[in-house]
């Protein structure tokens, strides 16, 4: 029987990025914090869904047995309950119904097991050289932090 290891560890933000696209691509580099379990992490960032009105937002990734002791201790390790979660749906039950957050919605972030339809002028290529894909992404994130002006 295996069993999860419920050690809280500070996250080291630029490990997660290089293991995750999620984490890479999707969360601001600013005002992160991090936590870990296993091979699961907790990250909460401010997000201002209004303008002047800025909110934690945690993002929840990992086996829901690890994410368990991550949720459970989420308030005493920010201070509040995160204003919104962006997690995956196996793990919504571990959301406690007294936080007032409701599922929105169900995703999965960069996962296709189809190629997409596309136009007969478009034309997609499978690339495997994980190294070129990361640098597309990379340009992408800095041109949508920097836009020109």
């Amino acid at each position: 029987m295996t069993t999860v290891s419920t050690l809280i560890r500070q996250l080291d933000l630029d490990e997660a990025r290089a293991r995750d696209a999620f984490i890479r691509w999707s969360v601001p580099d600013a005002t992160v914090t991090g936590w870990s379990v296993g091979s699961s992490v907790a990250l909460v960032h401010d997000r201002a869904p209004r303008p002047m009105l800025p909110s934690s937002w945690a993002v929840l990734l990992g086996r829901p047995a690890e994410l368990r002791p991550l949720v459970a201790a989420m308030p005493d390790l920010i201070g509040t309950t995160p204003a919104g979660v962006t997690m995956s749906a196996a793990a919504y039950d571990l959301i406690p119904p007294a936080s007032g957050l409701a599922t929105r919605g169900h995703w999965d972030y960069m996962a296709t097991s189809a190629p997409p339809d596309l136009r007969d002028d478009i034309r997609a290529e499978v690339v495997h050289d994980h190294g070129v894909l990361n640098a597309v992404l990379d340009t992408a994130k800095r041109r949508r932090a920097c836009p020109p002006r």
